[in-house]
């Protein structure tokens, strides 16, 4: 406790209010301790995380188990407290549920699948496209939503490598969208491959476009040719033309 809290002797702590590990009450705000204290009084008993101040007025995040105290005739004589730094999980707490934000909140569909390829999570652009529901989705296999993924996935799985390539997905109303599909293998702290990671882009509207401007190609190559041949036509039939008009002067 001494250590945990940057003191140098536990007699620095003996004797002292138990406020000053108490971060409101230095920021003149209610007394959390005295709030605790009251309910293990009359509970017996407190579990919670709370932030707490260390000496140097540093922050620090702890779990905090607290019991009361009885003596021999049952009586309240004080609290027995077991305090637990959570300080750095509760960092790593936050950087995932930064990171999680992010994908949740992804214009781009991305899901999660297990090892044999069963749809694990998900994020909100997945609902959109697909048309399916958290029930529905949740443990579908990846083939059953997009067929041609099987040999992707497999590849994923056997060479550790980012795959990508165009393929379709079938939605709950049974159509097929065209999408760019990248998947890449996922592994847990000891390097075990445990499934994989996918990441969906929606291209209907790109290969709308991209048609668009085939058609205009194809239009564009047929005036050229069209004027081409009005040229190569037109030249001969000056021609002729010409020589009608001497042969009716001469008669």
């Amino acid at each position: 406790g001494v250590k945990l809290f940057g003191y140098n002797t536990a007699a620095e702590l003996i004797g002292k209010h138990d406020s000053i590990f108490d971060k409101d009450v230095q920021n003149g705000q209610e007394d959390l301790s005295s709030k605790i204290t009251d309910i293990v009084n009359v509970k017996g008993r407190w579990l919670g995380e709370v932030c707490s101040r260390k000496k140097d007025n540093s922050l620090i995040d702890i779990m905090l188990a607290i019991s009361l105290i009885k003596d021999k005739k049952g009586l309240p004589i004080g609290h027995a407290c077991i305090i637990h730094d959570v300080t750095k999980r509760k960092q790593r707490q936050e950087q995932i549920d930064y990171l999680a934000n992010i994908v949740s909140q992804s214009q781009e569909p991305i899901f999660t699948t297990d090892y044999c390829g069963n749809i694990l999570t998900y994020n909100l652009a997945c609902h959109q496209l697909t048309g399916y529901s958290d029930e529905e989705l949740q443990g579908k296999p990846l083939p059953a939503l997009i067929p041609s993924c099987t040999s992707q996935f497999e590849t994923a799985l056997r060479t550790d490598k980012c795959i990508g390539q165009e393929a379709e997905i079938i939605n709950k109303k049974g159509e097929k969208i065209p999408i760019n599909l990248s998947m890449f293998v996922l592994r847990n702290k000891a390097g075990k491959v445990i499934g994989a990671a996918g990441f969906m882009e929606d291209i209907r509207e790109k290969k709308y476009l991209h048609e668009k401007l085939n058609q205009h190609e194809r239009l564009a190559a047929i005036g050229k040719l069209a004027a081409g041949l009005a040229h190569e036509i037109n030249n001969p039939l000056l021609g002729i033309m010409g020589l009608a008009q001497l042969l009716a002067q001469n008669e």
